[in-house]
């Protein structure tokens, strides 16, 4: 295969279920991914509840661009590109915070929070009839949300939010909208940098099963879960993966056991009464829960944690993976809860997720070390010509069973590569559009 990305796209047999090691590292699939994916991509910058008031606003990354996310005066949502019109420099120089304009301190332009040139410190010097009008921050091309959820788009064509999310808007009211007050934000997502390709950990949290029982075996048998090993390796055999489209999948477990028996009593009937029956049912006896949303969102609740006799607590884990360079992502890491739920519970759930899934968790230090393990193995020249294997997808991709209630097409065995190899495919019929 040519080393050129940009000239010889074959990169997965589909046949086979072999992936090109080029996907994982490769620095011309990393510049063609910025026009190809990230530029016209649905991309999540943030939840509202990160933002409650006039002023607030948190800064992201959106296709490499930094990004301001800021509530404005008329209590809707903006989002900007961080850089003034002027020289170029960052408006916002901090993570978060709460302002009535965001001044520029190279040479003291300033905007207001609704993204409008408010003054460019010189005015009177500028021609006469100047439109100042059109020297505001640059908006987001499009931007939308989904029960709290922004999400900006750079391109002006393609599918609507709704559009691209499709079924899978099914599965995220399972998870951030299951309460009449929907989900809201803990506290400011954790932010570290890792050496691995964003596509590698997409599909280690959102679809690859089989690790668990190996990469994780250690911290599953000392949690405080009431599930043993065993119980959950018999559970994985009815467990499904389920793919909606567009590289969008889940992994869902179930254990019996009294219907929401490991969620909050006080939640119970808020959840009976904002999801539908088989909502209801999937969240009744879920023990794990994890998905990818295309490109490069994942989230995961995960086991059950007992805080004391008969009471039982799960944390709820948002993570975001930016490309910044070939083979190496900036992550961020959010917390959530039910908006009902009481500050006790918050705080334990918080706790949970950050010592299972923080910088130093449990879950967390192991994959790291193996996701950057795999970087030195990608572009290598001995290692290059040898493709990755995905290949336990192939004998089940085009039979799904019919026993799920949710939409989308679900598969078993649990432990098949099957979502891996589907986001993947997704990932190349985009890369190679136009080809």
């Amino acid at each position: 295969m040519s080393q050129d990305a940009t000239v010889d796209r074959q990169w997965i047999d589909e046949e086979k279920g072999l992936v090109n090691r080029e996907v994982f590292g490769s620095p011309e699939v990393h510049e063609l991914e910025k026009d190809k994916i990230f530029r016209k991509s649905w991309l999540y910058l943030g939840h509202e509840t990160e933002i409650p008031n006039a002023g607030d606003h948190v800064t992201r990354t959106m296709a490499g661009d930094s990004v301001i996310v800021v509530r404005r005066p008329d209590g809707t949502v903006g989002a900007y590109l961080n850089s003034c019109a002027h020289r170029g420099v960052k408006v916002c120089r901090v993570d978060s915070g709460n302002t009535r304009r965001f001044v520029c301190p190279y040479h003291g332009w300033s905007y207001g929070t609704d993204g409008a040139l408010i003054s460019t410190n010189f005015d009177a010097l500028y021609p006469e009839g100047t439109d100042f009008t059109t020297m505001g921050l640059v908006p987001v091309t499009r931007l939308d949300s989904y029960k709290g959820m922004i999400f900006g788009n750079w391109s002006s064509e393609g599918e609507t939010l709704d559009e691209f999310l499709g079924d899978f808007r099914w599965y995220l009211d399972v998870f951030f909208a299951r309460t009449p007050g929907g989900a809201e934000v803990l506290g400011p997502p954790q932010r570290f940098i890792v050496n691995a390709d964003w596509k590698t950990a997409a599909i280690n949290f959102g679809t690859d099963n089989t690790h668990v029982i190996t990469t994780h075996i250690g911290p599953m048998t000392l949690s405080s879960t009431p599930f043993t090993p065993p119980d959950l390796m018999a559970a994985m055999g009815e467990a499904v993966q389920v793919s909606t489209g567009n590289g969008h999948s889940c992994s869902l477990v179930s254990l019996p056991g009294d219907r929401y028996a490991h969620y909050p009593k006080e939640l119970h009937d808020l959840y009976d009464e904002q999801l539908d029956d088989d909502q209801a049912g999937l969240l009744a006896n879920l023990a794990i829960g994890v998905s990818t949303v295309f490109p490069n969102l994942s989230f995961i609740e995960n086991t059950p944690s007992e805080v004391e006799p008969g009471v039982f607590m799960k944390g709820l884990l948002l993570r975001q993976w930016h490309p910044i360079a070939p083979g190496q992502i900036e992550v961020l890491s959010w917390q959530f809860a039910e908006v009902e739920a009481s500050d006790e519970y918050k705080q334990a759930v918080h706790v949970r997720a950050v010592n299972d899934f923080g910088v130093g968790g449990l879950f967390e230090q192991e994959d790291v070390e193996l996701w950057s393990s795999v970087g030195s193995t990608t572009t290598s020249p001995a290692a290059r010509d040898h493709p990755f294997v995905f290949a336990t997808a192939v004998p089940f991709m085009d039979t799904p069973v019919t026993d799920h209630a949710g939409p989308g097409n679900a598969y078993r065995p649990f432990v098949a590569e099957i979502t891996q190899f589907k986001f993947l495919q997704h990932w190349n019929k985009l890369m190679t559009e136009g080809a």
